[in-house]
């Protein structure tokens, strides 16, 4: 019960927030940002690019939904089931404990969600080694899936190879 009112409680805080940052935004930004947003969409060329751009949206939808992976994995493995939708929320307001300098919140916040689902600490630290790894050969497998069919995107000729090759040591390496 008492969970179930904490939880009901960081959801109406997140809703706050993000109500906050919109009007923050609405009226605290836009209006000085207006003249210099519409300018540099006046110089943006998308002819062309919407197969560039369309797989950059996918990719980031993807991202989101696959980057609490490592904690969904990790919980079904020791066999403390929950809900993924909880787990998803958890992982992701631990992350914003990324953005204080030294990121020690963000770790300890997930050690102590973790913790407290009876997850001991080395399997924590272990979830968090394999979210950097998937980070990682996430970022290459994106390097490599827009480098290889659009030939490049506007990366300079010298360079395309070079990043190619990098990706693909690195995803190999991590696999």
């Amino acid at each position: 019960m008492r969970k179930e009112a904490l939880n009901r409680i960081s959801t109406l805080f997140g809703f706050a927030l993000l109500v906050g940052g919109v009007a923050w935004f609405a009226f605290g930004l836009w209006p000085s940002w207006k003249g210099e947003i519409g300018n540099l969409l006046d110089g943006l060329d998308f002819a062309g690019r919407w197969p560039l751009l369309l797989s950059s949206v996918l990719a980031a939808l993807a991202s989101l939904y696959f980057a609490p992976s490592p904690w969904v994995r990790l919980l079904d493995a020791t066999g403390r089931r929950m809900e993924r939708t909880a787990i998803r929320r958890n992982w992701y307001l631990t992350q914003m404990g990324s953005y204080i300098p030294g990121r020690v919140w963000m770790f300890l916040g997930r050690l102590a969600f973790l913790r407290s689902k009876g997850v001991g600490a080395g399997f924590s630290l272990v979830s968090m080694a394999l979210e950097n790894i998937f980070l990682m050969m996430s970022a290459c497998l994106l390097a490599l899936l827009v480098i290889i069919p659009t030939g490049g995107a506007g990366l300079p000729p010298e360079v395309r190879l070079y990043i190619a090759a990098a990706s693909t040591l690195i995803l190999v390496a991590l696999a």
